[in-house]
Parts: structure tokens; sequence; C-alpha cells
């Protein structure tokens, strides 16, 4: 079979397609694959960071918990693992790190912060953001970081929509009040298949429990009756 080889305007007169209708196509495709890719990157960026601190402390770079709390802020060797599961430090990290964690892994992604105001601005629901000085409150509380992400780019409509990157608090005990937030760092097309990781406790897609490890999936959570909400995270890249 011969190959014709022409140029995209010869192809566009020879299909009788616009010419405009062409190049505005040919933009959207480039804007989207570009799109994609940075998506990619932070999804890879939020994993590794993940992986690389679920069961450490990184103090380095985010010392204030463990400055409040009366650690050294020296090592990185604290964790805070299920109860009989090996690799505990001898210190267990002594305060509440889930949502702390979760916000430290969205930084590793690229995830722009806001400080905005003078006057208290770690107390505004609005702002996001860490310092050594004091985070804002939506940093490390579990409720007044779902308060920030509500607001900021909104409640997933259900958990079909959520990838790699994405977050989800869980409100334990009913009263709609969000306790606890992780992170998906592996995503399948069920949430049977939507790991999870965490602080406190500490986990990277399982969770021990009776001698043995099992999957940390969002059907866990559905599992035991918790109401979760989801946020797409790479709505805040727009």
């Amino acid at each position: 079979m011969k190959v014709l080889h022409m140029n995209w305007k010869t192809l566009c007169r020879t299909m009788g397609i616009p010419l405009l209708l062409l190049m505005n196509l040919t933009l959207r495709l480039e804007i989207l694959s570009i799109v994609q890719e940075k998506i990619h990157t932070i999804q890879k960026k939020v994993v590794e960071y993940a992986n690389t601190w679920w069961k450490k402390t990184n103090n380095t770079v985010y010392p204030y918990y463990a400055s409040q709390n009366g650690l050294d802020t020296s090592t990185n060797n604290y964790n805070d693992l299920d109860k009989g599961r090996s690799g505990q430090t001898s210190t267990r990290r002594n305060w509440t790190d889930c949502t702390d964690f979760v916000s430290q892994c969205l930084a590793a992604g690229g995830v722009k912060q806001i400080k905005n105001g003078i006057i208290f601005p770690h107390r505004q629901t609005e702002n996001w953001y860490y310092s050594n000085s004091k985070p804002s409150h939506t940093w490390g509380g579990a409720d007044n970081f779902y308060k920030h992400w509500k607001n900021r780019i909104g409640v997933a409509k259900n958990s079909s929509v959520l990838g790699v990157g994405d977050v989800v608090s869980i409100d334990l005990s009913g009263d709609k009040v969000p306790d606890h937030t992780v992170i998906i760092v592996q995503s399948g097309s069920t949430n049977k298949t939507k790991y999870l990781a965490s602080h406190t406790s500490d986990r990277y897609k399982k969770y021990y429990s009776n001698g043995g490890l099992h999957d940390f999936t969002l059907a866990y959570l559905y599992s035991k009756g918790w109401t979760v909400y989801g946020y797409e995270i790479d709505k805040a890249f727009n």
C-alpha cells in the first residue's frame, strides 16, 4: 500500500475540515496532554513522599509538632504503628498526626499553600500552610482540614472519581465532624482497589489486626460504617 504524506493544512482541505477547527482541537489536545502529565507528576511525588514517611516523622522539614510535644526534633525515628505490628520505635509519636502527614504529602506534590492576613492567620479556615512558628489549624486538624478543602475545591460526589493523591476525611463517630484524614496512594476502579496511607495509626496500603496484615482501602472504611468525604485534589491546580 502506498503511503501518502501530506501536511496538516493539505489534510484539512482533503477531509473538508475547517482549518480553524483543527487548530483549536490540536491546541486542546496539547493542553490536555500537559495537564495529564502534570497530574501524573503530582501523583508520583505524593506517593513517593507517603512511601518514604508513612512510618517515620519528618522533623527535618516539619518539626513543629514534635517540638510542641516535647520530643527531640533532631531525629525522624518516631512512629505510631498498629498495636502489635513489628517496627514500632522505642519512642512512640505522642500526638495525633494524621492530618499533618496528609498535608505534608500534598505539599510534596506541589499543592499551593495559602497564607493570608496578619492577625492570627493560623486561625483562618481559608488558609492552609505550614510554619515552624505555628502552622494553620487547617494543616494539622482533621475537622479544620475538612472545612478548608470543602470550601476550596468541594467534596467529591462519590468515591468513583477519587484516585491517587486524593484525600479522604473520615467521621468515625457519626457526629458529622471528621476525626481522621488519609490519602489514596494506589487506585483501581473499585473501592477495594483504592489503597490508603496514614499516620495515627501509621499505615501504608495495609493495616495490622489479629496477628496479620489486611488491605487498607476505601472499602475497609465503608465496611466500618464510617462517613467519608473525599476531595479531588487536582482541582486545586485549576
